[in-house]
């Protein structure tokens, strides 16, 4: 589990596929981010759970209630589309 503090908040929505595992991973141990949340399908929450990830939203659940009082730093869009905002 990352537990720094002082780093930037990063959201990576697609954190299970191919880029936005490798993202995953770099944001948990290569940066100083104090938070990586993690947005992937429910077949993959274990995944990116086990990748380190502080949180980790399923997609189709209403996760974005769930993110409505955060504010974050860097935010990587793995998927695109008119979907998510």
């Amino acid at each position: 589990e990352n537990n720094k503090t002082d780093g930037p908040s990063v959201l990576i929505v697609g954190a299970s596929g191919s880029v936005g595992s490798a993202a995953l991973h770099l944001a948990v141990s290569a940066s100083t981010a104090s938070s990586v949340v993690a947005i992937c399908g429910p077949a993959n929450v274990e995944f990116c759970q086990s990748m380190g990830a502080t949180a980790v939203l399923d997609y189709t659940n209403d996760y974005v209630s769930e993110l409505s009082n955060q504010q974050f730093d860097l935010i990587l869009d793995c998927v695109g589309g008119d979907d998510y905002y």
